[in-house]
């Protein structure tokens, strides 16, 4: 897969972005966070903290998932619409 950032930002400056990220639950800042995988607005130091946050960040990471899933439908509506 395609660096997304290649030519748009340095090694560095991703290192640096990635200092900047820190836990949602804990606040522990870590270049080895892990975002949610279902909505990818959220960092973790692992399972436990997300396990912990998830009651928080329930309502968010749904909502997130819906607007993307309805995008996603609206996107394949009107590619179709254009190859028709």
């Amino acid at each position: 897969m395609p660096d997304p950032f290649d030519g748009v930002m340095d090694h560095e400056a991703l290192r640096n972005l990635a200092m900047t990220r820190e836990c949602a639950y804990c606040r522990a800042k870590s270049e080895k966070l892990r975002c949610c995988q279902a909505c990818r607005s959220e960092w973790y130091c692992g399972a436990e903290c997300q396990w912990q946050h998830w009651p928080r960040h329930r309502t968010t990471c749904r909502s997130l998932m819906a607007v993307v899933s309805l995008a996603g439908v609206t996107a394949t509506i009107l590619l179709n619409r254009a190859s028709s």
